[in-house]
């Protein structure tokens, strides 16, 4: 912890507290009675207990003074109430005589703000008390503050001794052996399989110091880890078996798929997650041995096995914002090895209307990104036309709105991730006429990158219904990605070519093919089409549905671990068909779809696919347009204005111009006949109407 971190990471006026003479203590107490108190105390993750805040005050402060209380790094809790005292995260103020508590501040660090309705006197103090609370879920650092609020001067400042910091620990009961190996291997080839211990709150049990049985033979892990080379000589599934000695609890690997001569194997890693870099929510605000980029990586790489994997800030912060991103490019970097680990750099943009999107590079030489609150009309502009780009859409804090924008890299939808699992959003992208791949990513917070599925303590899909201790899952989703080798150019193809399915956790296996087409290819539409399916599975499956358009066209129930069937269909109710899969233990697949082709133009496809460019009779009204668009409108928001013709309507005469209106294409009636002309816009270069009319107004105000 840096000393003069604050004048980086909080309100403070540079180089000083405030001039009050104040102090507090800072306390948690478990069930058990045991208070910790010191600064750098630790605490085991998700304990039960009560948190006490004492301010004590050696000055004489005003009516209308205050103290804010936040925290960076950390939670002490969720959705705050002071109405219940057998209800989670009670809090309550004392003297409650001249004190007024606003324990409802937005934003998930603040905790509460507490202003004087009188003068306060020296020696008097001010007690915080957070009862049925818990300790974070993730182990890491936390950094408690105070600041005092000075009501004349409408100013915070730090208050002696902040911030306290405390950090929580792993918890000391094994939950997880996991063992994690490659998906696919080649016979005879000797790969690492990464032995992890983890706790129930999916923290890497970082003092467990044990032998376990692993293939017959002891191995001894170190601060919870290790890896063990194995070869595999037989061609077949392997589910690799593992235990604690004097334990008869037993864990298996993923599946591993042995073959002779694999022409493609199958990657994994997480395309949506975050370390360093959040104004907003400063769950990630101080860099530390956590959520920095070089320990994300570590992480990603060494705990998860990740192959590949995206991670960069959620919302940058005001300052430090180049020193973040250099941070970023140079562990990528450091970490970037072909065969081994593909680093790729990525922010998440939060533009005020349309929808968040986590913005992928190729590669790592990018520029630093926009401000994280940069418009979608911008956004566009910026990445339209880059195929060393791609643009994700999620359903994090605001969910895509398609009706008003679909950026042509858009070519990834989060069907699983953490917050919640979304096939709802594939087919409201299919719908669209989109033709996305698939991916799973965290989107993780404060959270263990690389971890295993767990269960968080907030940021549930229904926080916007009931309360922030709707749980979301903190980490576990993952993109698979089917690719000939491991390598950035054969992983980004792969993601171009949609080769892509997604799971919740658990790496499972699986062959999806149509007329011998694998996902995300496209094949022509057939009188009968023949369905491959193959499946190795972490744990029992319990259901395959094959979807087309609105409807399940096969629905099988294995009850085993391993499955393999083949299906002829007769006709599809859509353009795509897509598998998903369900298992015992409530993992599951969602595939990227395999696309049918058909010999039709779309209704609400242009006549035209460019823009005409011959010059014509309504060339001579172009600049009575322009100066128009210039007075009346934002003449930025259009490009491209091309006269096409003189219509000649039924009561008038109009010039027709085709244009574009940000990435939309449009088109312009000019009717230059009256005395004041009159102008008319339609999506597409025909008036039929193939376009939702109501994005004009969500543009508009978007941009």
């Amino acid at each position: 912890m840096i000393k003069n971190y604050m004048d980086q990471f909080t309100h403070a006026i540079p180089d000083r507290y405030c001039d009050k003479k104040i102090d507090f203590t800072f306390s948690f107490t478990d069930e058990l009675k045991n208070e910790y108190t010191e600064y750098g105390c630790k605490i085991q993750a998700g304990t039960k207990g009560t948190w006490k805040i004492d301010i004590n005050v050696n000055d004489r402060l005003e009516k209308g003074d205050g103290f804010f209380l936040f925290i960076y790094d950390g939670s002490l809790g969720h959705e705050f109430q002071v109405q219940n005292k057998e209800a989670a995260n009670h809090m309550s103020v004392e003297p409650e005589a001249f004190i007024e508590l606003d324990h409802r501040t937005p934003g998930i660090s603040n905790i509460c703000r507490i202003f004087l309705k009188e003068d306060m006197l020296s020696g008097q103090s001010i007690s915080i008390t957070i009862r049925n609370a818990e300790s974070y879920y993730t182990a890491g650092e936390s950094y408690f503050f105070i600041e005092y609020y000075n009501g004349k001067e409408q100013t915070s400042t730090p208050v002696t001794g902040t911030p306290f910091v405390f950090e929580v620990v792993n918890r000391s009961e094994l939950a997880l052996l996991r063992v994690l190996g490659p998906t696919v291997a080649k016979l005879g080839d000797t790969y690492k399989i990464h032995i992890g211990a983890f706790d129930e709150c999916g923290n890497l049990m970082e003092d467990y110091q044990k032998e376990v049985i692993f293939l017959n033979r002891v191995v001894r892990l170190v601060d919870g880890q290790a890896i063990v080379n194995v070869s595999f000589d037989e061609e077949k599934v392997y589910r690799l078996k593992i235990k604690e000695t004097g334990n008869n609890l037993v864990f298996h690997s993923n599946p591993i798929v042995c073959q002779k001569d694999p022409k493609q194997f199958i990657y994994w890693g997480d395309l949506h997650a975050h370390g360093w870099g959040d104004k907003s929510m400063h769950l990630m605000h101080v860099s530390n041995k956590k959520i920095s980029p070089s320990a994300r990586h570590e992480q990603a790489s060494n705990i998860g096995r990740f192959d590949f994997c995206a991670v960069g800030p959620m919302s940058y912060p005001d300052v430090d914002k180049e020193l973040i991103w250099d941070s970023y490019k140079n562990t990528c970097t450091a970490y970037d090895k072909e065969g081994e680990y593909i680093p790729f750099l990525s922010y998440e943009a939060h533009p005020p209307t349309g929808g968040d999107r986590n913005i992928i590079f190729k590669y790592l030489d990018e520029s630093i990104p926009p401000d994280y609150l940069t418009p979608m009309y911008d956004i566009d502009d910026l990445y339209n036309k880059r195929d060393d780009v791609f643009v994700e859409c999620h359903i994090g804090g605001k969910t895509p709105k398609f009706e008003e924008n679909m950026n042509k890299r858009e070519r990834l939808v989060e069907a699983i991730s953490s917050f919640g699992n979304a096939e709802w959003l594939l087919q409201k992208v299919l719908k669209h006429g989109f033709q996305p791949a698939v991916c799973g990513s965290s989107d993780l917070h404060y959270g263990l990158m690389g971890g295993p599925k767990t269960v968080e303590q907030s940021r549930g899909r229904f926080f916007r219904y009931f309360n922030k201790r709707d749980a979301a899952y903190g980490t576990g989703a993952l993109t698979a990605v089917i690719s000939k080798k491991l390598s950035r150019d054969s992983i980004w193809e792969s993601l171009e070519n949609r080769a892509t399915y997604a799971t919740n956790d658990d790496r499972i296996y699986m062959e999806f093919s149509v007329n011998d087409c694998q996902i995300g290819q496209e094949i022509m539409c057939k009188e009968t089409y023949h369905l491959k399916v193959v499946l190795h599975g972490t744990d029992i499956i319990e259901r395959i549905a094959v979807i087309s358009g609105d409807y399940v066209l096969i629905d099988d129930f294995p009850a085993s671990l391993d499955y393999e069937n083949q299906f002829n269909i007769s006709s599809l109710p859509s353009d795509y068909i897509y598998l998903k899969v369900q298992q015992k233990n409530g993992g599951f697949i969602i595939s990227s779809p395999v696309y049918i082709k058909y010999p039709y133009q779309k209704w609400n496809e242009s006549e035209s696919s460019e823009i005409l460019g011959k010059k014509n009779e309504a060339s001579a009204y172009l600049n009575d347009v322009i100066r128009y668009l210039t007075i009346e409108e934002d003449i930025s928001k259009f490009s491209k204005i091309t006269p096409v013709d003189i219509v000649e309507e039924t009561m008038t005469s109009c010039a027709l111009f085709h244009a574009f209106f940000g990435s939309k294409k449009i088109s312009i009636r000019w009717y230059f006949k009256y005395e004041v002309p009159r102008i008319r816009f339609d999506w597409g270069v025909t008036n039929t109407g193939n376009k939702d009319c109501e994005m004009v107004h969500n543009i508009n105000n978007t941009d």
